[in-house]
This record gives C-alpha cells, structure tokens and sequence, in this order.
C-alpha cells in the first residue's frame, strides 16, 4: 500500500492531469490485509488530497513533507494542544486526524489540558473554581485533584492513540520546570523556567507521538505544580521551532461577532484585540498573549492555527487550512514613483524577472505610469501599480470618473516572503490603497530538474504572485483569454464606450451568454478575442475552480473589488435611463420605471457577492433634505450590503454609523465590497465601521453625540440582540430598532414586520421595535395566506380553505447566499456545483415561524441549490373538496374541467386578497396565471411573485409557488419596507418594485 507521502509525491507527479484527476490516481486502495489503522490513514489521506485546492497544494505539500524533506527537523514538527473539551467529545477525530499527519511524514507533540474535566470533578466535590488573569487558583486541594484528573487525560489519549495503530507515550509531570507564579499568590500554579527536552527527543526518535500533560514540577520543592495548558504549549513551541503550532478547539477558530476569522496578523491585530474588553474570558485574552508571545519566539515561516480537529489535517499544506491562521505578521508601504527606496526596489524586480528591471519600464511595457510601488520593509515583497489608459494615446491622463481600474503590473515575493507574511501584507495595504485591481494572469512556468551540474533553484528566491494558483487566491473573478492577445483596442469608440469595453472586458465584468459546454459560463467577444469568464468564491479564489473550468492552462485576466458589477451596470443603465428620458421627452410622457429597459442588448450576471446583481441600482436621491441617520449595527454579510445599496437610492435616510467588530476601521465600501460612489451616495461622508459593544453604547459611547439616529438596525448573529436592545434603549428612547435575526419573531412584544398581513402596517406605524421575518418564512406565508387565513381577505364573498385540522406543506429551494459568508458545503459552489443539499428537513425555524404567525401547522423542508440568490417555495394544501366543487360549479365561464376552475378561482383568490386591502394593493405582491421560476421571479426582485396553480380533484390538493429574492424581499426591502412605515416616510422610498408580468 503506498503511504501518505508516496500518494501525494505521485499525485503531484501526475499535475498535468489536474489534482483531482491526481489524486484518483495516486491515492491507490489499501491491501485486503492492510491493518484496519493504515485503511484509516488511507482513507484521511484521500480526504485531504480531495480537498487540496490545486497542484501548487500538493506541490507545496511534498516539498515541505516528501522524501526530499528532512523527516525529523523543525520543518516536520507540529505541537498541537488540545482542550479538554477536544477529549471529550471529539477524540476519535482527533485520532484519525494524527494519524494521517504521521502517515504523511509529520512529527507531531501533542500538549493538553482538561479544564472542563477538573470543573466537573471539583463541582462533584462541591469545591468552587477561582480564576485571576486567566489562571485557575490552585490550592492544594484543587491541586491534588488536578493532578489525578490530568493523568487520567494523559492514560485516555495514549490509549485512543495506540487504538488507533498510533505508537504514544504520556510525559505527565516531568517535563517542565517551574516555580510559582506571581510569588505564590495564585497557590500552586507554575511558571514554567525551562522544558526537559531529552524524554520529548527520546520519544520522537523512537517513532512515538509524545503526550504531555499541563503539570510542572516546581524546581525548588519538587512539588507538582498547575500550568496552563496554552502556557505550556507555548514554551513547547518555543523550545522546538516548529513549523505548525495548532490550538485545537471546539469552535473551530477565533471568532469575531460569532464568526470564525480567517487570518490575524499579530503585528496588525494584537493591540486591537488585546484592548477589548475580556471580562468573564481571561481565559480568551491570555490565549491571544500566548498565541502572540508564540508568533514572536518562532520563525517567520511558522504560524499558530485555531482550528477543529477535522480540520488538523489540512494544516499539512503551507500557508492554507480552514480555522485561524495566526502569522507575526509584516507591515507594507504604499510609495509614490520617488518616494520608495529605487535601488532597493529595482534590484528586487530586477532578481525576481532575471533581467534588468525597474518599476518605470514596467510600466513603459503597459504605456502608462505609475501610481504605486508597495514593499515591505526589507523588500521581501514588491508590487506596482500602474495607470489603465482609456484613450489610444498611452501618456493621456484618466479621465475623472471613468471606470479604468489600475492594473497590477507586478507582484514578486521571495520564498522566505511568502513565510513571513510579506505578500498577505503587501495584499492588505494594495486593496487599502486600491479598492479596485485588475491584473493579467499565467500559467507558473514548468518545474523542471535542473541540468547536471547546474546550481539548484535558489530556496529564497522570488517567486511571481501573478501567476494562476497565487493570483487567484485573491481574485473575484477572472477571464480566459482563448488566444494570446491582451491588448484591447479602443480605437474609435467614444468615451462611455471605452469606459463600458474597459470595464466589461479588462476587469471582467462580461454580458451573460450561452453556448459551449457549459452554458451558466458567461463569454464575451471583444475584436475578436474570445473571452470565457468565471466568478471565484467570495474572499478569494480557488485553484480547483479553475482547474475544473479548465482555466488554469490559459492566459487570464483577473480582477478584484469590482464586486458589484456596478461599474458597468451603472454604466450601462446610466445610458439607458438617458436614452428613456430622451424618447420620453419626444413622446412628451416619463416613463414610470426608466431603468426597467427590457429591449436593451446590454446585461450582466448576477455575481456572487454583488449587491445589485442584474436589478436596476437605486438613482441618486433628487433632494436637498438632509436624509436622516440609520445605525448599522453588525452588518456582516450580503444583507447588510444590500441594505446599504438601498439607502444610496433614499432621499430621507442614510448609513450614518456602523459597527462590527471584524470590519473595524474599514470604509464600508471596502468592508462590504462594493461600489466606493454607491458607498458614498449611501453613507456619512467617509464612514468606517467602529468596534463598538453593547455596553459602549449603554455607557453613550460609540454613535456620535451630535448624532439623532432615524433608526437602528440589528445585522446580528441569532443570539446577540438582546444585549444590543438593552443598551440602545437605555441611551435612545424613541429610535426604532430593527432585528434582522430571528431572535425576536416568537416576542409578543415585538412587531412582526410583514405589511402583506391583514391588518399588519397599523401595527408598524409608529412601533418601535420590529423583528424582521425571515426569508423562507416571508415566501411561505405570503404564498400561503390567501388559503390559510381567507376569512381576512377583504373581498369577502365564497373562499377556497384549507381542510379542516389538514397540514399545508412547503419545500424551498434558496440560493446559497442564504447560508450566509461563513464558510461551509451550503455556501461552498464547488460542493454545490451540479448539486442539491437539502438540511433541517423537519424543526426548519422559518417552519416554526410560518406556523406560528399563519395559525397553521406547516411542513417545510428546505434545500440549497447552486445558484447565488433567490427562493422558490413550491405550496400545497388540501382544500375542502365539496366547497371547492360547489364553488367550480358556479363558474362554467373558467374552463369545462373541475381542475382547470379551481385552479383560477385560486389564483382570482390569491389576487383578491392582495388588491383589495384596507391600505389598497399589495405594492410588492403579484400574482401570476403562468408559470413561475426562481430566475425570472426570485433572483434580483424586489417582491414576491405568486402563481402557477394547479388543483387535482380527487384528493382535493391545490398546488402552487411563491418565489421571493432571499436578499431582497425576504431580507433588506423587508427592512427598507418595515423602516419607511415605522417612520412615516413613503413605503417604497428607496424601493424599486419590479415591473408588472407580462403576457
């Protein structure tokens, strides 16, 4: 059976294959007589390998793991420390994990603690836990207890890890000297003076994974001392230099506002994190002091990672892994031509392109200047930004306004660079600096063995950032180029053509299209130069992605922060609207809805991550009003950029302050990754999300004091309003605040923000504390109140209604961006590609929520499907079958069949009860005798759409569908819909309905 090392040495061997094709072929199965252990490492390894973004991971995995690697040095070792919560509940992952990790060639120290094991032994005890700074105070009660508890962790890993095929031997109480911390004031906790190394060597030389528990040995008593298992970690790690140091934990990460960081930069971040307030989780902010005094004390090519057990054996490849990524950090300048050290630069580009280079000709290659040089201090890491001309004549300066993004002409970092974080942080202060990039991608070059006698490849030297499988770690987007010309010629076209071409075809923002193999790809034809185009996960790209497009051999252009097409959409509808108030004129008649052009041959797809998507985007508000302020607090995620987008078109209100805790210090455009003039139009000039909590706010902090705050929107994980609610109300009596989450939904004393019930804008008049509902449950209900509740309905008059005592039913189908951004397989597009994942088929909250506000029991089951956004809820219900019959009866005039009736008298229901209400039609309802779907009906649309029904006569079931936009209706235009009421502004303020169904 081939080993862990030997399948990925092989696989990459195999690179022109693809890796996944690689893979398959590499993996090979293990031997009908392979020990049940070694089919487990096997099978860990094809789990990994499957999920190695590209070739570059499995070749970035053999160097540093393969038989060319020194097996038993610092670059194979990994100390990994485990809470006590991991032992518990997670052990036979943890295992599995390991066990691959040795397969594969890596050293691993294991260090664990067993907190929640001591408090529950203590509790049995009744004996009460006292913490200080992070620190359990440890008498010699609670220390004789540790010590029994400890070791019994120690004997219940070994023993899980020699189950598991895997040689383990416990270090327990003899492995770290100590004296007593803070001068005995904290009882018998360590403070750890120095590690015996020769038992860790001894054990790793035998082939045997050293398990080592938190106890010290206090160096002048010789009694047992209580350490903190992250302390102890951290003097492991800085005794041995690994190149991997893991904290594994239950939740997967460091979260900030519920939600795992991907990256920290401990240059960057510490002072920010360390100033939060921790109270109640010292335990938290020592963690970070370790984590931090580890990143200091290591190399520069280690790194600590946060993650779950599942996730330990993707840490095995370089730089990558899901969890927190933890990196000392390095800090780059942004340089104006002249300002930056030339020599230093020049001799930088000059090795990285082995041949005589400076910033100046590589612009000159481009016809343009250049606006930017960004380096690190030791020049580790170089770009340069260049001008991207519009006109023919290269040295004309850009237009104001115009739609050109600079180009990133060069990115070249070293080996060692790449390590010490140099090319994140040159990335970092580039999108500071630059919100917009495009850049020409390539193939990397092919590794060949150098010639006999020749000089092996320098471990330190340069490598290109703009190649495929780097460059499209940070992309948004990309296009193939299916022949080797880049150039674009502008030559007689006038300025908003340039500017359209540019956009579209040098950043990548293309008209939708079919045709090829794939007919979702969007393609484009620019003189003749055929383009293939394709979106990349949001956050950054993915080598896989193009691999399976079969991208990654083609020259490409890549772009980011062009979210929203809106550059061009903008562009695009900009001349539309101008051409409709121009006929409009002619025909002496403004049409209703100028941007709602349907004969235009101009459109964009919808892109993942894209507020507006193919939706007309809001026009500037005509008004000289001051628009009043909305708090934003939290906003992470695409409602709060869709909101956002839709406050740049209301004349009353705008984003005055915003809060999130991950997004501190960013502009919102940047944060939200969209449209800086959409931003601006929408926001406080110059606006940056703050970090503020909900007792700054209590304390009046946070929101300026000059500040009268229209409302104040919750854009919280489930579980954090409260707090918030709390605190707002202590300082701003009268706001109204929103809750988009679903913690208030079942609250009485809340509103329940739908206007289509019955009766439901007298209640949001005025109400100062609305809950949002949510999206699945705003399609459902609204789809389903005609029939649920007909009693209400205005028209009066004979109704279709449920059966008695029946059970109406619910399947939903949502775009993935109703999972949200926090990274999993429903939001993942490579895991949905061609795919369905149905979850929480029964207990759904919506299901409850329907329920609950509809006064019938519902059955919803929901599933996520490949596209980005919109919902289809396919509805049915058994009616009263004699009434229905009675009612068919009494109208020939719809159809000969008893089916053909009722499913009219339904839709003329449907429509009744949505027209005739007491506040007048339903604005943002319609109602549809024709077929309804998701594209057309649920994806970029401000409303629902109700239609398609169907009756079978036999059972009495009527069948139908709504379909709503989750971001739009079942999210943001809910919230713009439910403020504008509240307030007393115009309901539609800001709101673009959609046009009327056509024929």
């Amino acid at each position: 059976m081939l080993s862990a090392r030997q399948c990925v040495t092989r696989a990459s061997r195999s690179a022109q294959r693809g890796v996944r094709a690689a893979v398959a072929a590499a993996a090979g199965a293990p031997s009908a007589n392979a020990s049940s252990a070694a089919a487990g490492a096997s099978g860990g390894f094809v789990r990994f390998a499957a999920e190695l973004d590209s070739v570059a991971d499995a070749d970035d995995f053999v160097r540093a793991y393969g038989p060319d690697s020194q097996s038993r040095s610092s670059a194979n070792l990994a100390v990994v420390k485990i809470g006590g919560e991991v032992l518990q509940r997670q052990l036979e992952e943890l295992v599995d994990n390991v066990r691959f990790m040795r397969e594969a060639g890596m050293n691993v120290i294991l260090v664990h603690g067993g907190g929640p094991q001591l408090n529950e032994e203590l509790a049995r005890r009744q004996v009460e836990p006292t913490y200080k700074g992070g620190h359990r105070v440890t008498d010699a009660e609670t220390l004789k207890i540790a010590e029994r508890v400890f070791a019994e962790c120690t004997q219940q890993l070994v023993a899980a890890l020699e189950g598991g095929g895997i040689s383990a031997t416990g270090l327990s109480g003899n492995v770290f000297r100590a004296k007593q911390a803070e001068g005995g004031a904290l009882g018998f906790v360590g403070e750890i003076t120095g590690v015996e190394m020769a038992a860790i060597d001894e054990t790793l030389r035998s082939g045997r994974v050293p398990v080592l528990n938190s106890l010290g040995i206090d160096e002048t008593a010789g009694s047992a001392l209580n350490i903190n298992a992250d302390v102890a970690a951290r003097e492991v790690a800085r005794e041995t230099k690994p190149s991997r140091v893991v904290f594994l934990s239950a939740g997967g990460g460091w979260k900030e506002d519920g939600v795992v960081v991907p990256e920290l930069s401990m240059e960057a971040d510490f002072a920010r994190l360390e100033a939060r307030d921790y109270t109640g989780r010292q335990g938290t902010l020592l963690k970070l002091r370790e984590v931090k005094a580890i990143t200091d004390a290591l190399p520069p090519s280690s790194s600590v990672t946060i993650c779950s057990p599942a996730d330990l054996t993707r840490q095995l490849v370089p730089h990558r892994g899901p969890g927190t990524q933890i990196r000392r950090g390095a800090k780059a300048s942004v340089f104006t031509p002249g300002a930056a050290d030339d020599a230093a630069i020049t001799a930088a580009l000059t090795e990285a392109h082995g041949r005589p280079t400076t910033a100046a000709s590589i612009a000159d290659r481009h016809g343009a200047r250049v606006l930017a040089i960004v380096a690190t201090a030791n020049h580790s890491a170089v770009a340069v930004v260049t001008e991207t001309h519009l006109s023919p004549t290269p040295h004309d300066p850009v237009p104001e306004g115009s739609f050109a993004a600079p180009r990133l002409s060069a990115f070249v970092a070293r080996r060692q660079g790449l390590d010490d974080a140099a090319e994140p942080a040159v990335w970092a202060a580039l999108t500071e600096r630059f919100p917009e990039l495009w850049w020409a991608a390539r193939p990397a070059p092919e590794r060949r063995a150098p010639a006999a006698g020749a000089a092996p490849a320098d471990p330190a030297g340069f490598v290109d950032c703009l190649t495929h499988h780097r460059a499209a770690r940070h992309a948004a987007g990309m296009i193939r180029l299916q022949r080797n010309a880049q150039a674009i010629n502008a030559d007689g076209l006038d300025e908003e053509q340039k500017a359209e071409l540019l956009a579209r075809a040098a950043v990548g923002v293309m008209a939708a299209g079919t045709g090829g193999d794939d007919s979702a790809t969007p393609r484009m034809a620019v003189d003749g130069l055929i383009g293939e185009g394709m979106f990349l996960p949001s956050g950054g790209g993915s080598g896989a992605a193009m691999e399976g497009k079969g991208l990654a051999r083609h020259p490409c252009i890549m772009w980011w922060g062009m979210a929203g097409v809106f550059e061009v959409e903008e562009a695009v509808q900009t001349a539309q609207r101008a051409r409709a108030r121009a006929a409009a004129a002619d025909a002496d008649t403004a049409p209703a809805h100028p941007a709602d052009d349907t004969a235009t041959d101009v459109s964009v797809p919808s892109q993942p991550g894209s507020a507006a998507g193919g939706r007309a985007l809001p026009a500037e508000p005509a008004t000289s009003v001051p628009r009043r302020d909305v708090v934003l607090v939290g906003a992470r995620g695409y409602t709060g950029r869709e909101l956002v987008t839709l406050l740049a078109g209301h004349s009353g209100l705008r984003v005055g302050a915003a809060t999130s805790r991950a997004f501190e210090g960013l502009e919102v455009a940047a944060a939200l990754d969209m449209d800086r003039a959409l931003a601006a139009r929408a926001c406080a000039p110059g606006l940056r999300f703050s970090a503020v909590s909900a007792e700054d706010i209590a304390a009046g902090h946070g929101i300026p004091s000059d500040m009268d705050p229209a409302t104040f929107i919750l854009a919280l994980p489930n579980g954090h309003s409260d707090a918030y609610h709390t605190a707002i109300r202590s300082s701003f009596s009268s706001a109204p605040v929103l809750d988009l989450s679903a913690d208030q939904r079942f609250n009485s004393e809340w509103v329940y923000g739908m206007p289509e019930r019955p009766g439901a804008r007298a209640a949001i008049v005025g109400a100062k504390d609305i809950s949002n509902p949510g999206c699945y449950a705003t399609a459902v209900q609204v789809g389903l109140m005609p029939f649920a509740q007909p009693h209400l309905n205005p028209a009066g008059g004979s109704q279709l209604s449920m059966a008695q005592g029946s059970v109406a039913m619910a399947f939903g189908v949502s775009g993935y961006s109703g999972a949200g951004v926090t990274p999993s397989d429903k939001n993942n597009p490579e895991v949905l590609r061609d795919n369905l994942l149905p979850y929480a088929l029964v207990g759904h909250i919506h299901e409850r929520e329907a329920t609950h506000h509809l006064g019938v029991q519902v059955a919803f089951s929901p599933t996520v499907a490949p596209f980005f956004r919109g919902i289809s809820a396919t509805l049915s219900v058994f009616l009263d079958k004699d009434a229905a019959a009675a009612m068919a009866d009494a109208r020939p005039d719809l159809g000969s069949k008893t089916a053909t009736r009722v499913a009219a008298l339904a839709a003329e229901q449907a429509r009744a009860f949505f027209a005739s209400g007491t506040d007048g039609p339903e604005p943002l309802v319609r109602v549809s005798d024709g077929e309804i779907n998701v594209r057309t009906h649920g994806s970029n649309c401000s409303g629902v759409t109700v239609g398609g029904f169907v009756y079978e006569p036999v059972t009495g079931r009527l069948g139908w569908v709504s379909c709503i936009d989750n971001l739009g209706k079942g999210a943001a235009v809910q919230a713009l819909q439910n403020i504008n009421i509240a307030l007393g502004l115009p309901e539609l303020e800001g709101i673009v309905p959609d046009a009327p169904l056509r024929a």
